[in-house]
């Protein structure tokens, strides 16, 4: 290709992904030495790789379509949401590996009088993997049969502000090690923040900064606390510290770093 300048993009710590070998590190290993910009998905992504990365790297994780998540507070409830009755505590987005699901099910069996809705693909799908981890397989389906689970299945993007602004409670229950999800940046976070609601979450490296507005928990009775506090007194923060937190994490300041990074390579 004869390129100029070489941008390598992780979006991912693919040396924690099933199938890494040394082949796969020693061609990662060459794009490293030759890129002359490095952007990965978060800054602890930057421990899995060549150590060169973390030189020359820049942290750009995902952002927010802000507008488009704000809409939630004018958005109609979906039928399906409306007939599930409040407390509703929810989680949107793929069901799969990366999820602390065995976890979960003893959280939902602590809190009977609460109403637990999952919103996305779960198991075996274009991104909706189990993957032969067979403790979150079985732990899914035990959920999926407590009569306070309420799986609605994938939404489309238009339709998923609508979902997150109608929970009374967002949560995000990842697993915090065993694979490339303990270096991810959750796409859903800013996207909870703009919706305004109140957001419990297990303690991912990349989640820890936004303990202001995020309250981080683990244990199944720590999750009841911290649920049952945010439907009581509206959680950690304030909606409008939730939305200006989303709103300087937002797409279009996503794009203004990376230009400027990338105009830096002409100089």
């Amino acid at each position: 290709m004869q390129p100029s300048r070489i941008v390598y993009f992780a979006y991912d710590a693919l040396s924690l992904s099933p199938g890494w070998n040394e082949l796969l590190a020693e061609w990662e290993r060459k794009l490293v030495d030759r890129a002359d910009l490095i952007v990965a998905y978060s800054a602890n992504m930057f421990d899995y790789m060549p150590p060169r990365a973390a030189e020359i790297g820049k942290e750009m994780p995902t952002g927010v379509d802000f507008d488009h998540f704000v809409s939630a507070q004018e958005s109609p409830c979906p039928a399906d949401l409306a007939a599930i009755p409040s407390p509703r505590i929810g989680y949107a987005g793929h069901i799969n590996q990366k999820l602390d699901l065995v976890g979960m099910v003893e959280v939902v069996r602590n809190s009977p009088d609460l109403n637990f809705v999952f919103v996305g693909e779960a198991g075996p799908g274009n991104c909706g993997k189990f993957e032969g981890h067979v403790a979150e397989t079985e732990a899914w389906s035990e959920l999926v049969g407590m009569p306070n689970v309420y799986p609605l299945g994938p939404k489309t993007f238009p339709e998923v502000p609508a979902y997150m602004g109608h929970m009374d409670v967002n949560i995000m229950c990842y697993r915090l090690e065993g694979g490339w999800w303990q270096a991810g940046y959750p796409l859903k976070m800013h996207e909870y923040l703009a919706v305004g609601k109140p957001v419990v979450s297990t303690g991912l490296a990349t989640i820890q900064p936004f303990g202001d507005v995020i309250d981080i928990v683990s244990g199944a009775a720590a999750w009841r606390s911290a649920l049952l506090r945010a439907i009581s007194d509206g959680g950690v923060g304030t909606i409008d510290q939730r939305r200006e937190v989303a709103r300087n994490n937002s797409w279009d300041v996503r794009l203004d770093n990376l230009d400027e990074w990338m105009r830096a390579l002409e100089l």
